[in-house]
């Protein structure tokens, strides 16, 4: 029988849709308790690190990165952190934050649970990489000044990073293959049936997106991304402090 603590670890370390398949797999080959904790911790990064490339779509990951850092330079600018930008490194400096976001959603596309139709697990997905942005450089604040980024610069980068990252999130969810199957299925019918689904005008979009989903929709994506920060931008500059 295995470790019951350490089942439970296992279990809650293990991305969703590996639980069952891997503590199986470890029973059934674990014929002591000692062999069985060994094992556990030994395939747990693989597994992880395998689900995440299973999960990722590497052009997204690039536009959301980009998503992100746009948002902490459209902060540094409007609080007009000019001196923080040109004679502090700022530019180097705003991809730490970024980094560390990154890095995040990663993991986290390897715990995204595919049966989950929830509209609100992109939102918690880009809050909670953030929010771990926001404390990575609460820790450097401390230990590393040189490496920090000003406090209003990470409010405004991280919500504006979380607008994006959910609107991109929404469109293009993390990829799996149970994704795969139920959206095509999902597809079929709106193709056959259209709104008189009873589909909503966002799950018809999404799904189309999801259809589309090829180097021509991400460039769409970047496109409509930049679009948005143009806009963005355009409107700071009529309501920052002073202009």
């Amino acid at each position: 029988m295995p470790p019951a603590l350490v089942e439970k670890l296992l279990w809650f370390l293990l991305p969703p849709a590996c639980r069952e398949h891997v503590l199986g797999d470890l029973q059934e080959k674990s014929k002591f308790p000692k062999e069985y904790t060994r094992e556990g911790f030994a395939v747990l990064a693989p597994v992880i690190a395998s689900r995440i490339r299973r999960t990722t779509d590497y052009q997204l990951l690039l536009i959301e990165a980009f998503a992100i850092y746009l948002s902490f330079l459209a902060g540094a600018w409007y609080f007009e952190e000019k001196s923080f930008l040109y004679q502090h490194s700022g530019f180097a400096r705003l991809a730490l934050p970024t980094f560390i976001a990154v890095i995040a959603m990663l993991v986290g596309n390897a715990y995204f649970e595919p049966v989950t139709k929830s509209r609100i697990s992109p939102i918690l997905q880009s809050t909670v990489s953030l929010t771990l942005a926001f404390l990575g450089q609460a820790l450097i604040f401390d230990s590393r000044p040189g490496l920090n980024v000003p406090l209003g610069v990470m409010l405004f980068g991280s919500g504006t990073s979380v607008l994006f990252l959910s609107i991109l999130r929404t469109l293009f969810p993390p990829i799996s293959p149970e994704v795969t199957a139920r959206r095509l299925s999902q597809l079929q019918g709106t193709r056959q049936a259209g709104f008189s689904s009873g589909a909503s005008l966002f799950e018809y979009i999404r799904r189309i997106a999801f259809r589309y989903r090829s180097n021509s929709a991400i460039a769409f994506a970047c496109a409509a991304l930049l679009l948005a920060a143009v806009v963005l931008l355009g409107v700071l500059a009529r309501t920052r402090p002073g202009g």
